[in-house]
């Protein structure tokens, strides 16, 4: 999986070094394409063998389809509100 600079993603998997919390939504800051790694903002890793970054095995990116679809739904009401009212 490849994450992109700026993204948020959500940790799956809690590092040996327990730098990461499972569930913590994390913003990527950097990628390493040639280890699979990903740097990020909110945590600095300890393991300097990856010069600070993380496995990006660990992570997945965050669902917000769920809320764009609540959200189209409350606009198609709104609108039909708004011309039933006019």
């Amino acid at each position: 999986m490849e994450f992109k600079t700026g993204e948020k993603i959500v940790c799956v998997k809690v590092n040996p070094l327990k730098t990461l919390t499972k569930g913590e939504i994390y913003t990527v800051i950097g990628v390493r394409i040639d280890t699979g790694g990903v740097k990020l903002k909110e945590v600095n890793a300890t393991d300097k063998t990856r010069s600070g970054y993380f496995s990006e095995h660990r992570f997945r990116r965050i669902d917000t389809k769920w809320a764009e679809n609540i959200l189209e739904e409350i606009s198609k009401k709104v609108n039909i509100l708004l011309t039933t009212n006019n």
